[in-house]
């Protein structure tokens, strides 16, 4: 065998068998191995390859290996990714492409920094110092290469200013332009503006924290108000049309086990995808009252919390995951263990494997929306349907905030805000009808009088709470009655949301008067008599509503 050829199969074991994270077989390596030789190849590594090509999905192997498994050929191309790197000549501030290898970091497979796209070779360099620093810092991969990204905008920007040679022409004349620019930029997100200017601010504000040369002119700086607005979002979550159709019983039964698991996961809790396949397998556990709770990681604040299970069957299956992975693994940390380059029983399930195996499952089932078309659905959208769900249903937006485990109640406020505008239109939709069974007048949904209306209505409710309706008197007046009842003609409203409540006050009543009329209390059961006849009236009215 060629010197160079045994010496490079040799790194790939060793390789292999120091990072356990995909086994490498006996008949792959033999495979790897006969081919090489019957190729009479001296060695895996392709000439004149080029260093944009290592650590990539395409990278070129030998055609000896065309038509090859594509087990092999991942293989082939680790030994060749690991070969070119022992000996590559390039220092890392001279390539035009930086992989996550370079920085001993872990991210999705194919993802690296490009700086090809850079017109001016002095931006290239600062911009290759800066991101090398915020990496030896706290920047994870992935937002280096977010980074990177943006500054190409800078650099498209300065190629309309030839006068710019480096950061000592900067100056803040030409920061307000690209502001404007950037904000004319018909290919530009509004969601995006922001963030194309703020990066352009720290790369500034950084080069003057580490006293880099040259120095940047003082008055080349931006405040903070400056920054293109960040539009408001309101949460999307998932029409009810579509959620149905996710969480029929009928279609989960066609999802693979550990999705359905995570699906159900996602509904009942609205978990971020990363702290989903975090979860570690002794997620499970109570609090001081005995009651189920769910640990797990808010990875993008770094710390632990807890979560109340309230639905049973988000145990049950949880617990069936927990065999499910033990049988796999029966070592392993983590309740979603990695199916893939997991040898060492120590990975966990990826977000791109999650999105990627909910996909096949929207596709499997046919999800349309309400117009029969494709729905298009995120495993984030679960966590907006979770906070919108929860203030729905009645919850302050302080307990929101703490289930979402957001530190600024401003990122709670968008859920009030979606949850508000529904209960308004629930509300101008609505049939209002007097304690008599009148129906009152009906809202028209743009008129400045609903607003009003409704602003009113939504500071009773915060005042009063009753069983069977709402009180409309003003706040600023004293309510002589005390009590939610049928007598209060002048302010009780109630809505056919509150038939139930009715009719349930309808058989109370007819126990009290047969219970009078046994007793002898002849006055009482009339009384009671008169109120049943407000009563029927007004279920009439409920029952004949829209």
């Amino acid at each position: 065998m060629p010197e160079a050829l045994e010496l490079e199969l040799r790194l790939l074991v060793q390789t292999r068998s120091r990072q356990r994270q995909t086994f490498l077989r006996r008949h792959e390596f033999a495979n790897i191995k006969r081919t090489a030789l019957d190729a009479g190849l001296v060695s895996l590594l392709v000439p004149h390859l080029a260093v944009e090509d290592r650590w990539l999905p395409t990278t070129p192997v030998p055609d000896a290996f065309q038509g090859s498994s594509g087990q092999i050929l991942a293989h082939l191309r680790f030994a060749i990714s690991t070969v070119a790197d022992l000996g590559w000549p390039v220092p890392l501030m001279e390539r035009d492409r930086w992989y996550a290898t370079d920085f001993n970091a872990s991210t999705g497979r194919g993802k690296t920094i490009c700086w090809t796209g850079y017109l001016q070779q002095w931006l290239k360099t600062w911009a290759k110092t800066w991101v090398r620093t915020r990496l030896a810092g706290n920047w994870s991969f992935s937002t280096a290469v977010a980074h990177a990204g943006q500054l190409l905008f800078f650099s498209r920007f300065l190629a309309g200013h030839p006068e710019i040679a480096g950061p000592a022409d900067l100056s803040r004349d030409l920061l307000l332009d690209y502001i404007a620019w950037i904000k004319r930029l018909p290919d530009c997100a509004a969601s995006q503006r922001q963030g194309l200017v703020s990066t352009v601010k720290v790369l500034i504000d950084d080069h003057r924290l580490n006293g880099w040369e040259p120095l940047v002119p003082e008055s080349a700086m931006l405040r903070l108000g400056e920054l293109p607005r960040r539009e408001e979002m309101l949460p999307r979550p998932i029409d009810d049309h579509v959620l149905r159709q996710i969480l029929a019983p009928s279609n989960l039964a066609l999802a693979r086990p550990d999705l359905r698991t995570q699906l159900l996961i996602l509904n009942g809790h609205g978990l971020r995808i990363g702290s989903l396949v975090e979860l570690t397998i002794d997620c499970l556990g109570v609090d001081a009252d005995g009651f189920p709770t769910l640990r797990y990681r808010n990875t993008k604040r770094f710390r632990e919390r807890l979560h109340p299970i309230r639905d049973p069957d988000v145990m049950t299956a949880i617990r069936d995951q927990q065999q499910r992975a033990r049988r796999r693994h029966s070592d392993t940390p983590w309740l979603f263990p990695a199916s893939m380059g997991n040898a060492l029983r120590q990975r966990h399930s990826t977000a791109t494997a999650v999105r990627a195996a909910f996909n096949d499952y929207l596709k499997r089932i046919n999800t349309v929306d309400s117009e029969g078309r494709p729905a298009h659905v995120t495993p984030h959208q679960f966590r907006h349907t979770f906070g919108t769900r929860e203030l729905n249903n009645g919850a302050p937006q302080e307990v929101v905030q703490e289930l979402l485990d957001h530190d600024d109640p401003t990122m709670t406020r968008g859920y009030a805000r979606l949850s508000g505008q529904r209960l308004r239109q629930e509300f101008v939709a609505a049939a209002r009808f007097s304690a008599d069974g009148e129906r009152l007048q009906t809202l028209l949904p743009d008129s400045p009088l609903t607003d009003v209306a409704w602003m009113k209505e939504r500071l009773n409710r915060a005042r009063v709470t009753l069983p069977n309706g709402y009180c409309a008197l003003p706040l600023q007046q004293t309510c002589e009655v005390q009590n939610a009842c049928l007598d209060c003609t002048d302010y009780f409203v109630t809505t056919p949301e509150f038939l139930p409540a009715h009719e349930a006050q309808r058989d109370r009543t007819l126990s009290l008067i047969e219970a009078a009329e046994a007793a002898g209390h002849s006055r009482t059961a009339e009384k009671n008599r008169t109120v049943l006849v407000k009563l029927d009236t007004l279920i009439q009215s409920l029952r004949s509503a829209p």
